[in-house]
């Protein structure tokens, strides 16, 4: 059953997937495309590094910066995100200073990472939650974590609704929970490669994710080998450079057939242009 949501935020885009293979990029240009079509969208990474400081050439945090038209990027730690979520439960600053700016308390927030989680989460749905700091855009682009933490943070608000049955924390934490599994808002876009263990993955989470929040998930595959030739073109051809192509194209033939299983309308990102024949490759290379 689909929830009622209000305020401006109408998507929520959580790209992720095995390390390494360009979800971050993935995610920027996703952003980018929202914000071409006139959609006001908000790119956020979380964790403590940031990628998109090196893409835009500056720093990022948690206060959103604009980099082009209609388009936000923003860095959200899960320091940062823990403060925003505890005021808004708190609602005093100094009680905040008070709980949690001490080294007790950092120790404990160090062995309790399914706190870290839930306050980004928190972050994450604040809008649709009308609860604590949200803006005005439209869409959310979130650059999450890799594969098996991101599937620690969307865990994070069912299993604190399970462990504190009652009070503030309990009813946001089960609000969450609503956004992410009965709003019809969110979205999930793994990324992945042409690769037998990053396939495998990637197939994993989907599943996963189909039976825990009832998502279609979209399969992007990257590093995509953009050309008319098939491995069976190949196939008689003795080099070393032919043989590496010919490899690549089999792979690549035999991820795209079953990553069509699981999703018809599974999106290209190319690798190259376009190639037509084997001399276009020797003249890229």
């Amino acid at each position: 059953m689909t929830q009622q949501i209000k305020g401006p935020l109408k998507e929520i885009h959580f790209v992720t997937g095995k390390g390494g293979v360009g979800k971050s990029t993935y995610a920027a240009l996703l952003a980018h495309e929202f914000a071409l079509r006139g959609k006001k969208t908000l790119l956020v990474e979380i964790g403590e590094r940031s990628y998109y400081a090196s893409l835009f050439g500056r720093s990022f945090q948690y206060k959103p910066q604009k980099v082009e038209n209609q388009l936000e990027v923003a860095h959200w730690s899960s320091q940062e995100c823990l403060k925003s979520y505890v005021l808004s439960l708190v609602k005093v600053q100094a009680l905040y200073k008070l709980f949690f700016e001490n080294p007790i308390s950092q120790s404990l927030i160090q062995v309790a990472p399914a706190l870290a989680e839930l306050s980004v989460m928190g972050q994450i749905t604040s809008s649709p939650r009308q609860y604590g700091p949200h803006g005005d855009h439209e869409v959310l682009v979130v650059d999450a974590y890799a594969t098996g933490h991101f599937l620690n943070l969307l865990r994070a608000p069912e299993a604190m609704a399970e462990t504190i049955q009652f009070g503030p924390m309990h009813e946001q934490s089960q609000k969450m929970q609503e956004v992410l599994a009965q709003s019809g808002m969110c979205h999930c876009h793994i990324v992945t490669l042409a690769e037998e263990l990053v396939l495998t993955e990637s197939f994993e989470l989907y599943d996963t994710l189909k039976k825990e929040l009832n998502w279609n998930s979209r399969l992007v595959l990257n590093r995509y080998l953009n050309t008319t030739l098939k491995a069976r073109d190949l196939q008689n051809k003795s080099q070393l450079l032919l043989q590496a192509l010919h490899n690549k194209l089999f792979q690549q033939e035999t991820a795209i057939q079953v990553l069509k299983e699981k999703d018809n309308a599974i999106r290209l990102m190319p690798l190259l242009e376009r190639i037509h024949s084997y001399e276009d490759f020797r003249g890229f290379v």
